[in-house]
């Protein structure tokens, strides 16, 4: 999920208008409008207040879960590349179908 749905998701969850959430960032709706469209991303600054405003993680925020990693450090080099490399065509053929 983009960042963007995200912040449409966490704001109604709240039961926040985009003008409700501009306020308590001390932004307006056009930047909030922005993100939600996709058409821009919050700055790190903002990224912090929308944190704070919906308590949570950056991490959370971002998309990060961490229960997706998958750690290679104890594998041998060569299955870490093969892995790797696999990981990459499922990335690209999933970023292809989003399309």
């Amino acid at each position: 999920m983009e960042i963007s749905k995200r912040i449409i998701d966490l704001r109604n969850s709240f039961g926040w208008t985009q003008y409700q959430l501009a306020v308590r960032l001390g932004t307006n709706t056009h930047s909030i409008q922005a993100w939600e469209s996709g058409a821009s991303n919050p700055t790190l600054d903002n990224i912090h207040k929308l944190c704070s405003v919906f308590h949570i993680t950056p991490n959370v925020l971002l998309g990060y879960d961490p229960q997706s990693l998958l750690v290679l450090d104890d594998l041998p080099l060569e299955d870490q590349i093969i892995l790797q490399g696999m990981y990459q065509m499922f990335y690209d053929r999933q970023r292809k179908k989003n399309r």
